[in-house]
């Protein structure tokens, strides 16, 4: 049973941004998600920060730059609109929401906070999924916006999505994993995607869909250049390497066995124990320490999860090339409609040729730091969350 949170009786808070006002553009409210790793992460660097304020635990987490940050609002802010943005499984923070706007906590929940019990979210644990809906509902009633951006869209419900509904101009989905045709995405009024494939499959039932890469943050190059540097590292590996990568592990075992390869990853658990990996193998690094593994390696490897298909679309492609890495990624059809293969990235079709690439380039050091700048400029030029942001609210503005 959903807790219930009674509503305050006191007038609307304008807490975290100023009044709504006529002219200040599109009011945007983004609902998304964190890994459950990063969150366990983030509150046991910060100690005590789960008992602080609503402001407070957003701004260290948007500070944190892991994903997507608070790019997306930062950036339709600077584009002369409003926008709010909440991470609707961090149990601490949505807690200090309710709080600060009148509304009543169950005890359990403050208790479990309190104690760190309720740090690695309960959105996860399935089937407790939709124990936070009331109190996004009540953020939506709160900010009315004129679009609801819901980058998690797997996590609300048909009757969550309704009665959102009720208090948006706008609903607009965002979607980047596998696509379960069983849930209620009529009622959206549109659907952007990274992948072409599923712009094509929501189209094809009848949806209004549309494509919307993912982008690089050129503020983080300052975050850098203030940061101590990583130790150097010949060539890189960040990512995941869960049993829901196989394809990655038997590529990276390949790249074990013929170059310097350092490989950074939260889950090793689908690795044999005899893997090459497990000698290459570093923790998880996070938000800016991941930006400065990038920055410090020659070289970084890239290879999508099953789930891209045949389409290059994830956001390594945009970081490694953005903070001015080599990068090193596996060919897909539109690839060339991103970057110019061989000019700014480099892409290979087996293990074996991106074991050779690897070696060629770091053997023409000259050949690596230019195609490595060509990326970074082709990124700073065309891939960045501004431009990201201006293609979204010319989307937005199509059903508004």
């Amino acid at each position: 049973m959903l807790p219930v949170l009674r509503q305050p009786t006191c007038g609307r808070s304008r807490h975290w941004a100023g009044d709504l006002h006529e002219g200040a553009g599109v009011r945007f409210l983004i609902l998304d998600t964190d890994y459950s790793g990063f969150l366990t992460d983030l509150y046991g660097r910060h100690r005590g920060l789960e008992m602080c304020s609503f402001a407070e635990q957003a701004h260290v987490r948007a500070e944190s730059l892991f994903g997507s940050a608070d790019f997306r609002s930062q950036n339709l802010r600077l584009l002369g609109h409003e926008a709010h943005e909440i991470w609707i499984n961090n149990a601490p923070m949505m807690c200090a929401w309710a709080v600060e706007h009148g509304f009543s906590v169950p005890s359990e929940w403050e208790l479990a906070i309190r104690y760190r019990r309720g740090i690695v979210p309960w959105i996860y644990r399935r089937p407790a999924a939709n124990r936070f809906d009331e109190l996004i509902i009540a953020q939506v009633k709160h900010y009315r916006p004129d679009v609801v951006f819901n980058i998690a869209m797997r996590f609300l419900s048909g009757g969550t999505l309704r009665e959102i509904r009720r208090w948006t101009r706008a609903l607009v989905g965002y979607h980047g994993s596998p696509i379960d045709m069983q849930s209620d995405y009529g009622q959206y009024d549109l659907i952007v995607s990274l992948l072409p494939d599923y712009v094509a499959q929501f189209r094809k039932v009848g949806l209004k869909a549309e494509l919307c890469r993912l982008g690089f943050e050129p503020d983080i190059l300052d975050r850098l250049h203030h940061s101590p540097p990583h130790d150097p590292v010949d060539v890189s590996f960040v990512g995941s390497v869960s049993s829901l990568h196989i394809g990655r592990i038997r590529l990276l075992e390949a790249l074990c066995e013929r170059t310097p390869i350092q490989i950074w990853a939260n889950d090793f658990g689908a690795l044999d124990e005899k893997s090459p990996i497990c000698g290459r193998a570093h923790g998880p690094v996070w938000g800016l320490d991941m930006y400065r593994v990038l920055q410090a390696s020659r070289i970084t490897v890239n290879a999508h999860g099953e789930i891209a298909n045949r389409y290059a679309a994830n956001m390594r492609m945009y970081e490694a090339t953005g903070v001015g890495t080599l990068l090193v990624t596996d060919w897909k059809p539109n690839l060339d409609s991103i970057f110019a293969i061989g000019e700014e990235v480099v892409a290979y079709r087996t293990p074996e040729e991106c074991a050779d690439l690897i070696i060629s380039y770091l053997n023409s050091e000259s050949a690596r730091r230019g195609v490595a700048a060509a990326g970074q400029r082709r990124t700073l030029a065309e891939h960045t969350y501004r431009h990201r942001m201006g293609e979204l609210v010319e989307l937005v503005s199509t059903i508004l």
